[in-house]
């Protein structure tokens, strides 16, 4: 009998980690900026911001979420696909 363990990531467990992760003082004004020009409608300015966001914590939920919201899709994509851990 062998005793193989299990070396994947669910994708809750995978949310838990992302979820865990605090964006600092610069990330945050970058994303607050983000959020106000996509309620004024101005998607260029908003994704500028975004992209100012350290590369590691736009995997940020909330982050994610504003490029959704911009329907930047390849945006959510690409940070998608990027591995969890460096």
């Amino acid at each position: 009998m062998t005793n193989e363990s299990n070396t994947s990531i669910t994708p809750s467990f995978a949310r838990k980690l992302v979820s865990a992760m605090k964006l600092g003082d610069d990330d945050m004004r970058h994303l607050l900026a983000a959020q106000g020009w996509l309620e004024l409608g101005a998607w260029k300015s908003a994704h500028d911001e975004l992209e100012n966001i350290t590369a590691k914590m736009r995997a940020h939920p909330d982050v994610l979420e504003l490029y959704a919201k911009g329907e930047n899709w390849s945006a959510c994509v690409d940070i998608g696909n990027l591995p969890l851990s460096d």
